[in-house]
């Protein structure tokens, strides 16, 4: 045999377990994903009201995390006319930590962003507890200008949509 069948002959058991948590991380992120999407999606509509002048439009991108591999993940894009507001995921595994209203700060759990073309306008910062996923939001200005790094307001609809109207107008 040669070196890399000795390796894998070697780490098979390591190698196994490493790729089976890399599939339940990138699961539970994905399905995390979705349920922010739905929200999201959901926000777009109430906010058009029928008009049809805003459309959520799904679409996948991939992607490539050190710790999950290779993936397929949503990137969705909210259009007003010509003007493009896309949503991309942009790693599970962040080094960002949060300070939450009221609460201590913590190192986020993913993050997601808010671009006009290329450039992030606003960052989406994921929390994992018990009861399921908070969700928290920022602009780039802010955060890269906050003397005090790190803060961040709760995600909803009146905060979505205030960082949307930043892109889409």
């Amino acid at each position: 045999m040669g070196a890399l069948a000795d390796f894998l002959t070697d780490q098979e058991e390591t190698l196994r377990r490493e790729a089976g948590e890399a599939r339940r991380i990138r699961e539970e992120w994905l399905e995390a994903i979705g349920h922010l999407f739905a929200d999201i999606e959901r926000w777009i509509a109430d906010a058009d009201n029928g008009r049809q002048l805003l459309t959520f439009e799904p679409t996948t991108s991939e992607t490539r995390e050190s710790k999950l591999g290779r993936y397929a993940i949503p990137t969705p894009s909210v259009r007003l006319g010509s003007r493009v507001a896309t949503i991309v995921p942009r790693s599970r595994f962040m080094v960002a930590s949060i300070e939450t209203p009221g609460q201590p700060e913590r190192r986020c759990d993913g993050m997601v962003e808010i671009r006009d073309g290329v450039t992030a306008t606003h960052y989406l910062f994921r929390l994992m507890n018990p009861d399921g996923d908070d969700w928290f939001i920022q602009s780039v200005e802010r955060w890269n200008s906050d003397p005090k790094f790190g803060r961040v307001d709760p995600l909803d609809q009146e905060h979505f949509e205030a960082a949307l109207k930043y892109v889409l107008v």
